[in-house]
């Protein structure tokens, strides 16, 4: 269990840093939000992402990860997905 939240934190962190370095390296690269998007990626919530992820992901974890998503790239929380990829489909650049 210890060797779980280790592994969240190494992720989280690794994220945090990933998202602040492209901070830097884009003029406020918020995807542009549309109806494509909204059709494409609903509101789902954190147990509705819990359930998409392998069974080792906590939901606290969840949670937070996608906190720091939405807050960093002004994306609505509720509609960041797991299967997402940070470039393509919600324009972290």
């Amino acid at each position: 269990m210890v060797v779980l939240y280790i592994v969240a934190f190494v992720a989280i962190s690794f994220v945090v840093s990933l998202l602040f370095v492209m901070s830097f390296t884009s003029e406020n690269a918020v995807i542009g939000m549309g109806k494509d998007f909204d059709e494409k990626w609903p509101v789902i919530s954190d147990e509705e992402i819990v359930r998409l992820c392998s069974s080792e992901v906590d939901l606290e974890v969840a949670r937070k990860v996608r906190d720091i998503l939405s807050n960093m790239l002004g994306v609505e929380r509720a509609r960041i997905h797991p299967q997402q990829n940070l470039m393509d489909d919600i324009g972290a650049y």
